[in-house]
């Protein structure tokens, strides 16, 4: 996620003169993100007991789907600066608005808390990227 922020400024000038994403970009946000699960998965049931003195960490499956989500919630923000450099931002807040809806209805709706939770994230974070993409597409 704070990755994005150099990803942004290096590619919205780009996009402002009406060229699409590179799929080099795309292809690397992708391989970064799947260095970022395995990392995640790897090493945060670790930090978490060691920093906050936690007996029970996380699963691994939670903290799993919780940086799949991270990372496509990163690719879908290459997708949103796409969508605002061709001045469409009216499509890129409809795409963060549908993800929050379905974030708080699988979130408030379902059980366990934390499975709720983790499900209604990576949810979330596909339809906001899917909806990018789709909005992307059309002309």
């Amino acid at each position: 996620m704070l990755l994005y922020p150099t990803i942004q400024a290096m590619l919205l000038p780009r996009l402002a003169g009406g060229a699409r994403t590179p799929r080099l970009l795309v292809a690397a946000a992708v391989g970064a993100g799947v260095v970022w699960v395995a990392l995640a998965t790897a090493v945060v049931p670790f930090i978490a007991t060691l920093v906050f003195a936690i007996t029970a960490p996380p699963p691994s499956w939670v903290v799993a789907l919780l940086a799949l989500s991270i990372g496509i919630g990163t690719v879908a923000q290459i997708a949103q600066a796409q969508l605002v450099a061709a001045r469409r931002t009216h499509a890129a807040a409809l795409a963060w608005l549908a993800g929050l809806v379905v974030l708080l209805v699988v979130g408030l709706a379902a059980a366990p808390p934390v499975t709720a939770a983790t499900i209604g994230q990576l949810a979330a974070a596909g339809i906001v990227l899917g909806a990018l993409v789709i909005a992307g597409r059309k002309p």
